[in-house]
């Protein structure tokens, strides 16, 4: 019994395979010799010999009928004569008038053709304009990145260009920065103060009137592509000092000229840094105003 249905469910199994390769088959021959190609030549598409072929075929048939019907009229056409080439052209009119439908066939399926050809065109183009945008545009980011890099900066431009213009590559050229990108910055941020006042509540201040810890902690690299060689704090202020220079950093960044949405995105930014990093904070007030 087990034999018998595992039989009946590969019998069902390969019939549907062998259906769906029937069906594949049919659509191709019906539709191939219609579908224009803009990837090959007019003359070797199978719809420019079809509309041009068939059309022909079709009056030569009528074409030879008509003639077997002339010969067995017993007219006899004896000389070339007004009468006798009016009387051939209305004898045969059904044909000569049937000779426009391949001709118009054939310039209907040229101007398909053509206009197949210029759409592919200008989308190669497209691409081809994205891909030299982004080229170009990636130079100019590496060469305002190099301004921003000190002693104690290093910046990968691949890496950090990822990351701020993650929409843009070489098929499609969009040099937004999405929202996203910044408030996950500012979130990294927060994590880094977050576990600062975690650290501060379990080991203590040493030194209170200078909110300063016993142990330096390493602040880490909150974005990508860019490395920072000693970032150590100890107290509110040394923190504040490298959220401080983070922060100008971000804005730097985000005051390329190649940003189109700079004004948004830096908005964005000094909106959520302030309400979630300085809000944190004890400072003084000066230190409030200098942010």
């Amino acid at each position: 019994m087990k034999s018998l249905k595992r039989n009946n469910q590969l019998y069902v199994l390969y019939s549907k395979i062998y259906l769906n390769k029937i069906r594949r088959l049919l659509h191709l021959a019906i539709t191939k010799p219609f579908r224009i190609e803009e990837d090959k030549a007019l003359h070797k598409n199978c719809s420019f010999w079809v509309v041009l072929i068939v059309p022909m075929v079709v009056i030569i048939w009528l074409s030879w009928k008509l003639l077997l019907e002339l010969l067995n009229s017993n007219r006899i056409i004896s000389s070339v004569s007004s009468d006798n080439l009016q009387f051939i052209v209305h004898f045969f009119a059904v044909p000569i008038t049937c000779l426009t439908i391949p001709v118009t066939l054939t310039i209907m399926v040229n101007r398909f053709h053509s206009s197949k050809q210029k759409a592919k065109s200008n989308q190669l183009i497209e691409v081809n304009n994205a891909a030299n945008n982004y080229f170009n545009h990636f130079d100019k980011f590496k060469e305002f990145v190099k301004t921003l890099e000190s002693s104690n900066i290093s910046i990968n431009p691949y890496i950090t260009y990822r990351l701020i213009f993650s929409e843009s590559h070489i098929n499609k050229f969009d040099i937004k920065v999405c929202p996203y990108k910044v408030r996950t910055i500012i979130n990294e941020l927060k994590d880094v103060v977050e576990y600062y006042e975690r650290y501060c509540l379990d080991e203590g201040y040493t030194n209170k009137s200078k909110r300063e810890i016993e142990k330096s902690l390493t602040f880490p690299n909150i974005i990508e592509g860019i490395h920072y060689k000693s970032q150590r704090y100890n107290s509110d202020s040394s923190l504040f000092r490298i959220l401080q220079s983070q922060r100008e950093l971000v804005l730097a960044l985000l005051s390329f000229q190649g940003v189109p949405n700079h004004n948004e995105v830096s908005d964005i930014f000094i909106t959520e840094y302030h309400r979630t990093i300085l809000s944190k904070f004890d400072l003084q007030e000066k230190h409030l105003r200098n942010s």
